[in-house]
């Protein structure tokens, strides 16, 4: 038996749990061939929280393995504070070929109990993981790393309609998953500009943009509507970072029965946000939880002459009293824009969609 290295990742932080005595935990993987491998994790209490350290020692035997490199490390910098992390920890281990798999894979298949215990752990730090996303990795809060991602078809748009050097407006950003897919998409030479009104929300926005080093990410922590204003009631649902979040209170049904609070914000026109800015977006994602045929309104000058696709989400439990679905569609046929795709689906009984738009 052979042995690599112990790895060691810092953790800046005092959220590690303490523990009563020096705690390790071998992990199992059984695979083709009798080849095994072996993952030891390990925390020290001696150490003061700040310098805890988890250490990874990787462990085989057999002749099956062809290859198992190191970890990459990424420095973070984030005030004062230095943190190192894996970028990624992979397996290449031969079974009729080559079955590339991962640590983290291996440990919820065969020790889900520990596998859960890390996760648990980990999103405590607050550090940096790595998560996928369109089949590429992105770094994400660890407080994240469990949230399921919804709507794979708005993705699919976004990365099918953005070219390098493009600009996108992403209105209603929230935690910047769809922010993240188009500066990958956009690259250095294009703009991406988000959204959001929630201060958690913006919070997560931010740490997305600095741990993924997006410098073509502008965050506008402001609400999209048809006029410029300030001092405006925003309704946060629960911590604030909920989906539900609008500019809505009493009048949504479905917001209404849940627990809230409520804030002042400033309010802006894409219209005036691109004459400011010079900006003028090949595309925009509207999702703003009832507020859709405002944001229109207020970017009437960009739909009439310059055309930007558009990815809407309509949700009719969240439009205020007095609105329907028809009238954006009205709305919009006015400036020549027609359906090119669409996801609907039932939720409580209404028709909830996401519809691309272009422009004739």
């Amino acid at each position: 038996m052979s042995a690599l290295p112990t790895v060691e990742v810092p953790v800046n932080t005092g959220a590690v749990p303490v523990v009563p005595e020096p705690a390790t935990a071998c992990a199992r993987a059984l695979t083709a061939n009798t080849t095994m491998h072996i993952v030891t994790v390990t925390t020290s209490p001696r150490l003061p929280l700040s310098q805890n350290v988890i250490r990874l020692s990787f462990l085989w035997t057999g002749s099956r393995v062809r290859r198992l490199p190191l970890p990459g490390r990424s420095l973070m910098r984030e005030g004062r504070c230095g943190l190192f992390l894996f970028r990624r920890v992979s397996l290449r281990i031969s079974k009729k070929g080559h079955m590339p798999a991962t640590l983290n894979s291996l440990l919820r298949k065969h020790v889900p109990g520990l596998h859960h215990f890390l996760k648990e752990t980990l999103a405590r730090t607050g550090l940096p993981v790595p998560k996928m996303l369109l089949g590429r990795p992105v770094w994400t809060h660890s407080q994240l790393l469990n949230r399921r991602l919804t709507e794979p078809h708005v993705f699919r748009w976004i990365a099918d309609n953005l070219h390098p050097g493009d600009v996108f407006f992403d209105v209603g950003a929230h935690q910047g998953w769809m922010s993240i897919v188009a500066a990958r998409k956009t690259g250095r030479a294009g703009r991406v500009v988000a959204f959001e009104p929630s201060p958690p929300s913006v919070e997560f926005l931010s740490y997305h943009k600095t741990v993924n080093r997006l410098s073509q990410l502008d965050i506008i922590p402001k609400a999209v509507t048809n006029r410029d204003d300030a001092g405006i009631p925003f309704y946060l649902v629960g911590d604030g970072n909920a989906f539900m979040n609008s500019l809505f209170g009493t009048d949504t049904p479905e917001i209404s029965a849940r627990g809230k609070s409520v804030i002042e914000i400033e309010t802006i026109t894409l219209d005036t946000f691109s004459r400011q800015s010079g900006l003028i977006p090949h595309l925009i994602k509207i999702d703003a939880e009832g507020a859709e045929i405002w944001v229109c309104e207020g970017a009437k000058h960009l739909l009439a002459h310059n055309h930007p696709a558009l990815i809407i989400a309509i949700h009719p439990l969240w439009l205020p009293e007095g609105q329907k679905i028809e009238d954006m569609f009205k709305l919009l046929s006015s400036f020549g824009y027609r359906i090119v795709d669409s996801d609907i689906y039932k939720y409580n009984g209404a028709d909830f969609g996401d519809y691309l738009f272009v422009a004739d």
